[in-house]
Parts: structure tokens; C-alpha cells; sequence
């Protein structure tokens, strides 16, 4: 009998900086891969708006569509597993019967080629709150096994909260 051990990689932080912003390249292919994420979600509309402020720092970029959400177990489940989709397992959307513009998986990190901070809300048609999470992508930068990597994410009624009152823009690490 062979004497043997198993074995497996425990990827780094860096992971995902490398996937998102190194792999997309240029912020109009991370918007592109966001918009195709909403076509695949089988929106009907999909609306960016970009604020380009630089004095005081507000630049930001705001994607909003309509399309089917992500529920709990999808927003803290699948897409906090990079490289992992759903989509590999069927071909079309649900509603239109599109041909999914994407399926590689690292679409959902496109966003992190757009700027500092990622703030994802989603929520599907029967949920009655919307779930979300913040990312900051300094955190990414660090020496450390990506599940080091903790970030705050939960359900809220009003997602408005998340951008106006002060204690979520403290926890976002927006203040």
C-alpha cells in the first residue's frame, strides 16, 4: 500500500484583485461584464450612472437593474465563490430564454476594476428586504489566505440606509 497525502491550494487575497481588476483590465470591460450579468439576469433595464467628481472625492459608478436578484443563499453562497456559476449548468435565463452572455464566473468581480469599494444589493421579487455586502479592495491587497478576508454583509429594509446613515458608512469604511 502507497503511503500518500492530499493536498490543495488556499488561495491568497490577491486572488481576487487578479481575477476582477488585472483580468478585466479597463473600467468600460468591467462595466460591460456588469451590464451582461444584468442581460443574463433576463433585465429589461439596465441603467449606469457615473459621477466623475474629484473634489471632494465622489467619484462613483451606480449599475442598477431589474432583473431577477440574488437571493440570500445566492449573494453570501455562489458569488462569494469565485470562478464558480451556476450558468456552466444551463445555458439559458430563466424568463427570456437568453443565451447567457457569461458563464467563467468572474464577471461578478469585474466591479473591483471600477474603484476602491464595491457595495453589491441585491434582493429577488418574493424577499421583502434586500441583501448586500461591501468590499474594499485594499483589504485584497494583503499577504493573506483569502479566507482572512472578512467584509460586512447582511439584509436591510431600505437599502438607501447603506449610503446615508452614518453608522453603515462607518462599517462600509466609506467615513
Amino acid at each position: 500500500m502507497l503511503k500518500t497525502k492530499t493536498h490543495s491550494f488556499q488561495p491568497g487575497a490577491r486572488s481576487i484583485i487578479q481575477m476582477g481588476e488585472e483580468l478585466i483590465g479597463h473600467p468600460t470591460s468591467a462595466i460591460n461584464e456588469l451590464v451582461k450579468n444584468g442581460y443574463d439576469a433576463d433585465a429589461t433595464e439596465i441603467n449606469v450612472y457615473i459621477n466623475t467628481e474629484k473634489y471632494p472625492p465622489k467619484s462613483f459608478v451606480f449599475i442598477k437593474d431589474n432583473g431577477i436578484g440574488m437571493s440570500e443563499g445566492v449573494l453570501f453562497g455562489e458569488w462569494l465563490q469565485p470562478s464558480v456559476s451556476s450558468k456552466r449548468r444551463k445555458t439559458h435565463s430563466e424568463i427570456f430564454n437568453r443565451k447567457f452572455l457569461g458563464n467563467k464566473g468572474i464577471g461578478r468581480l469585474a466591479a473591483m476594476a471600477l474603484g476602491k469599494r464595491l457595495t453589491v444589493i441585491s434582493k429577488t421579487a418574493d424577499c421583502k428586504k434586500y441583501n448586500w455586502l461591501s468590499l474594499d479592495s485594499n483589504q485584497f491587497q494583503e499577504e493573506v489566505l483569502l479566507n482572512k478576508i472578512k467584509f460586512p454583509g447582511d439584509e436591510i429594509t431600505n437599502f438607501l440606509e447603506l449610503f446615508e446613515n452614518e453608522a453603515y458608512l462607518k462599517l462600509r469604511k466609506t467615513r
